[in-house]
């Protein structure tokens, strides 16, 4: 695993044991959360929503914005013939006697409305964030999606065993222990062995173990199997030795202790004795 993959973890075990759970059970989890009008009914209405909706929506918060919609938007409200019978909405004192006028002489069509409505808080899609940390700055890097409600809302995985077990691992693992393994691997060196059958390219911390490794898991197997943790061949007719050290440094991150690999004649032999 690469260093900063492990710093990455260990600072997230770090928030995750540290931060607050807004009084939620474990395993917490926070999603992003905003208050939006839905429609009721009127004996449970917090608020009245203004609004005109022909395919595009406006909504009116206050008297003066109705009259600006009314100025803009004059020559296609089939209603209203002529700015003059606007007179008696100008006159109005409050946004919901001008809406009495217009539903009552100037809504035919259907696309003035009033309605009844209350606060909801409504979970945003597609947000979900393992500390609330990340949750806040989501918030502060993409407000402009939201309203002026929006919130961390913190939630708990119930019941999901899945989520509890990475949950505890991502708190209790000892990810140092990773980079200390990183460590031991990044001062291994690199050991060349040439056969007329076969090259050998042994990684290994010292001459010593190369030799002992090459003589156990190389020649001690001959022709017929050369084993080891991780052993990739490849042919020196097709790949020079240094495309084969590239190789088998690329895929040293990637892999895994594996079955016995045929020996044939004339290969490059690459063994990881870190992996032994």
């Amino acid at each position: 695993m690469k260093t900063q993959d492990i710093e990455f973890l260990n600072e997230l075990q770090e928030e995750l044991k540290t931060q607050p759970n807004d009084g939620n059970a474990a395993p917490v989890f926070w999603v992003i959360r905003q208050y939006e009008d839905q429609i009721t009914d009127s004996d449970f209405g917090e608020k009245t929503l203004y609004a005109h909706s022909d395919g595009d929506c406006s909504e009116f918060k206050t008297l003066e914005d109705l009259r600006l919609f009314l100025d803009e938007e004059l020559d296609s409200i089939e209603e209203l013939d002529s700015i003059e019978e606007l007179d008696s909405i100008e006159h109005c004192e409050t946004l919901d006697e001008a809406f009495d006028i217009i539903l009552a002489d100037y809504n035919d069509s259907g696309y003035f409305y009033r309605y009844d409505a209350i606060s909801v808080g409504v979970i945003q899609p597609d947000t979900l964030f393992l500390t609330k940390k990340e949750a806040q700055q989501h918030i502060e890097n993409n407000r402009h999606h939201y309203n002026r409600t929006v919130h961390t809302y913190a939630m708990t995985a119930w019941r999901s065993r899945v989520v509890e077990n990475l949950w505890d691992i991502l708190r209790t693992a000892d990810f140092n222990s990773l980079k200390e393994e990183n460590n031991e691997r990044e001062e291994s060196k690199y050991f060349e062995y040439t056969q007329e059958e076969y090259y050998a390219l042994i990684k290994a911390e010292s001459k010593e173990k190369a030799n002992y490794i090459y003589w156990r898991d190389v020649v001690g197997h001959g022709d017929e199997t050369a084993r080891a943790g991780l052993m990739t061949e490849y042919n020196p007719a097709q790949l020079t030795k240094q495309e084969a050290l590239e190789k088998f440094l690329l895929a040293d991150e990637e892999a895994k202790p594996s079955e016995l690999y045929e020996s044939v004649a004339n290969c490059v032999i690459l063994v990881d004795s870190c992996l032994i």
